[in-house]
């Protein structure tokens, strides 16, 4: 008696959510199968109008492992309305949720960027680094308890930024500052419920193009002996800097 044996397949699953169809089938999703060992790669897709693709939420392995995978689009549709970012959750979400909340700030501006969303922050801090600069009417609010299950108007409702501090805060190695606005923006840039913390050497926020920021219960803090610093803020030419 001969025996045979096969080895088990891994499956890795696609899912480009509303973003886009891969080639193959025409479908948001696909599930490929491979051999342990065997060398992966994506199957191709196309974006559908208007979507932005910024990456998988997982780097693909250069060969196959016992383990199946799935791999998720971190992308945004011209109908995405909010992105959430949570700096304790885990690299492989994706914005959509809390319970796939981003992890990276620097990511959910890159994706406000191509569409109309705000960007939502839990508690905790944000280290950046680089500076990110502000973009057509950019909206980042903080101080959500990063809770799934109520609606985004009782989550915005429900927001502290003082019992949970939505921290803004350079990384080591960072001299560029946190936030900037450096070309002409369209409507108004709100920065709402956030902490903003100064470091030695950088710029908390600057702005050098006529523009209209509004400040809503933030709160400006400093590490140590750093001044805080909002450069070029004070001049009229510069635009308007409300603060609530």
């Amino acid at each position: 008696v001969e025996a045979v044996f096969s080895m088990k397949k891994i499956a890795y699953s696609f899912d480009l959510g509303d973003a886009g169809v891969f080639t193959e089938k025409g479908q948001s999703t696909i599930t490929v199968e491979y051999d342990y060992g065997e060398t992966p790669a994506i199957p191709a897709y196309t974006l559908n109008e208007g979507c932005y693709f910024q990456r998988w939420n997982r780097a693909m392995p250069a060969t196959v492992g016992a383990e199946d995978l799935p791999f998720v689009a971190v992308a945004v549709t011209p109908e995405t309305k909010v992105i959430r970012v949570a700096p304790a959750a885990p690299r492989t979400g994706e914005g959509k949720t809390w319970a796939t909340a981003l992890n990276s700030f620097e990511d959910a501006a890159d994706l406000a960027k191509h569409c109309t969303a705000e960007v939502w922050l839990a508690g905790g801090t944000n280290k950046l680094a680089a500076v990110v600069s502000l973009w057509d009417n950019a909206v980042i609010r903080g101080g959500f308890a990063a809770v799934d299950g109520p609606t985004d108007a009782e989550q915005l409702a429900a927001r502290d930024g003082v019992a949970r501090p939505s921290a803004l805060e350079t990384a080591s190695g960072n001299t560029t500052g946190l936030l900037n606005q450096k070309t002409a923006l369209q409507g108004v840039q709100t920065l709402d419920g956030l902490t903003l913390v100064q470091t030695v050497g950088e710029k908390t926020f600057e702005c050098t193009v006529t523009a209209q920021v509004d400040f809503t219960n933030c709160h400006f803090t400093a590490r140590g002996t750093a001044p805080l610093r909002l450069v070029d803020c004070s001049s009229s030419a510069n635009g308007t800097f409300r603060f609530f």
